[in-house]
């Protein structure tokens, strides 16, 4: 299936699927961000939603991982190390919290382009609702993920093994059920190697890269 020209690929930020965090940074606790989220949300409280959001977020809240002393940087610093894993985390806490991607993406781009009017006018606002690209595609990457993260876990997995097939119950020795074993020892071929371990060694793509970086 084609891509739509309306979305941004996560590949585009982080090829390699992961980001530098502050050394602190755990997924529980981004979840635990966006379930207070999604409450607030729920009760409906006027302007609830937006404000909360703007608290944890806004340059200096306990959120925003490129400043707040929460992640172990002095006051009054900022990390550039972690640009991309706060746009990350932003639509990480925001899918997990069900809320529609736009709220990241315009939040971030308004604050990218209220940036560029008062403190650095080289911010580049090019991208989708005046992010850059490297935000737009970062939020994109952390937004599935949220988003993932609210699904159940599957009741089965195969492990690439498909499903086995299973003989039709029956009488021992009929064919239909447990073979004689003689006829079991006939067909044992001593050479044949062992089969793979069940389940076999999955090598799960590193999301994050926690570190402790110079200021």
């Amino acid at each position: 299936m084609a891509r739509e020209a309306t979305q941004t690929d996560g590949k585009v930020a982080n090829p390699n699927n992961y980001i530098v965090v502050p050394a602190n940074y755990t997924e529980t606790a981004a979840r635990d961000a966006a379930a207070l989220l999604e409450a607030v949300h729920r009760v409906g409280i006027p302007g609830g939603t937006l404000g909360l959001m703007t608290h944890y977020f806004w340059p200096g809240g306990p959120e925003e991982l490129q400043r707040n002393p929460r992640w172990g940087i002095p006051p009054h610093s900022f990390v550039r190390g972690y640009t991309s894993a706060a746009s990350d985390h932003f639509g990480y806490v925001t899918g997990a919290a069900g809320l529609p991607r736009g709220l990241a993406e315009f939040g971030g781009g308004a604050h990218n382009i209220f940036s560029k009017q008062v403190f650095k006018p080289d911010i580049d606002t090019n991208g989708k609702a005046g992010l850059s690209k490297i935000n737009e595609a970062n939020i994109a990457q952390g937004y599935a993920a949220g988003a993932a993260s609210r699904q159940p876990p599957s009741p089965f997995d195969s492990y690439g093994y498909g499903e086995q097939p299973s003989n039709k119950p029956g009488a021992i020795g009929d064919g239909n059920g447990i073979s004689p074993v003689t006829e079991a020892i006939s067909e044992t071929n001593p050479d044949e190697p062992a089969p793979p371990a069940w389940p076999p060694g999955q090598v799960a793509p590193m999301r994050y890269l926690s570190t402790r970086l110079r200021y």
